[in-house]
């Protein structure tokens, strides 16, 4: 199951997912946030992945 969650969460469209989900809740994101924020959860995935034992 980790394994899973870690592959999705360095998919970009996962993130771009969680930012359309926040923004029907009422959170207010503009593109360039948008932006960063994906940009950020995809290297943090990737370095959780590499630190952990698979």
């Amino acid at each position: 199951m980790k394994d899973y969650l870690l592959t999705k969460a360095k998919e970009r469209g996962t993130w771009n997912g969680l930012i359309g989900l926040a923004t029907v809740a009422g959170i207010a994101v503009t593109p360039d946030q948008a932006e960063v924020i994906a940009t950020l959860g995809v290297a943090i995935a990737s370095f959780i992945s590499i630190f952990t034992k698979g």
